[in-house]
């Protein structure tokens, strides 16, 4: 299907779009909180980590189920007018997050991934989002203090 905006009026759009969410923030907010100093977005070989801790040499990846195809009840492809575009879109994000996870490890960080869906409250009982957020950073501190090499926090 054929874009409706001009090459100028989609250049825009995507300017707007916001390279991290509210809640992203809130869990960077909260490991500050918790007296964790780190880095955002800080390039390592090719690679940007979204929080990064060099005291404790860790890498972590706050990653949406959709852009970055996490096959959980929270994904769902688009509709069958743009799938197949979709489809090669999305498993390059893919590749490429396996390619960043690799290179990190390689050069002796460790690293965690944060799933969109762990901190999703509906329908989670009576669990506030707040709730659900506490509970993942609770699961990331841990890991930080942890001598684990690599591990994903998923719903």
């Amino acid at each position: 299907m054929a874009d409706v905006h001009t090459k100028k009026q989609r250049s825009y759009n995507m300017s707007c779009i916001k390279s991290e969410s509210k809640q992203e923030i809130i869990f960077r907010k909260m490991l500050w909180h918790e007296g964790f100093r780190y880095r955002v977005n800080k390039k390592i070989q090719k690679t940007k980590p979204d929080i990064l801790l060099p005291k404790y040499n860790a890498a972590i990846f706050y990653h949406g189920c959709f852009f970055h195809f996490h096959e959980c009840k929270h994904f769902k492809m688009p509709s069958k007018d743009s799938k197949t575009d979709w489809a090669t879109k999305l498993a390059k994000n893919h590749e490429r997050d396996q390619r960043d996870i690799r290179t990190l490890r390689n050069a002796g960080w460790r690293v965690l991934i944060v799933w969109e869906c762990s901190w999703r409250w509906k329908g989670r009982g009576r669990k506030s989002q707040a709730e659900c957020l506490e509970k993942v950073v609770e699961r990331t501190i841990a890991w930080i203090r942890s001598t684990s090499k690599q591990k994903t926090i998923e719903e």
